[in-house]
């Protein structure tokens, strides 16, 4: 089999400093991981949202999450709390500050994460970038 990993590697690499740099333009301490679980917790604000659904939902590892979380913590734009049910787990909430963040640049973001997704794509017809798509989604039903 023809090792593909270095190219998967890379392209995550770039994609990720592709985002971050887009990213700092909002925030210097910004970056696409921040974002996208930004965007996880006001997608499921009506819901109590541990650590742990993060990881499991975003696929990020629990020292990675956790890490990201503290930053978020400590630029204000999430806190934590403990879950009235069980007060030995906390949930992971938006503060009005991150709130804030996602409303005041929500078109921002979204051009971002458009332009970032056009840039890696370019030269990929439709067909491309759905054998794109179904491969790796593949590799991640594979992985999981």
């Amino acid at each position: 089999m023809k090792n593909f990993f270095p190219n998967l590697k890379v392209a995550d690499i770039l994609l990720t400093k592709n985002l971050d740099n887009q990213m700092s333009q909002i925030n210097k301490n910004l970056t696409g991981n921040q974002v996208i679980i930004l965007f996880y917790l006001d997608d499921h604000k009506k819901e109590i949202t541990k650590q742990v659904d993060i990881e499991k939902n975003l696929n990020i590892s629990h020292s990675t999450t956790r890490g990201t979380v503290k930053r978020l913590i400590k630029s204000g734009f999430v806190k934590t709390s403990p879950i009235p049910e069980d007060k030995r787990q906390v949930q992971v909430v938006l503060t009005q500050q991150g709130q804030q963040l996602l409303s005041k640049n929500q078109s921002k973001l979204e051009k971002i994460l458009s332009d970032t997704l056009a840039k890696a794509a370019k030269g990929l017809n439709d067909k491309d970038i759905d054998d794109l798509q179904r491969i790796t989604s593949q590799i991640i039903k594979n992985l999981k």
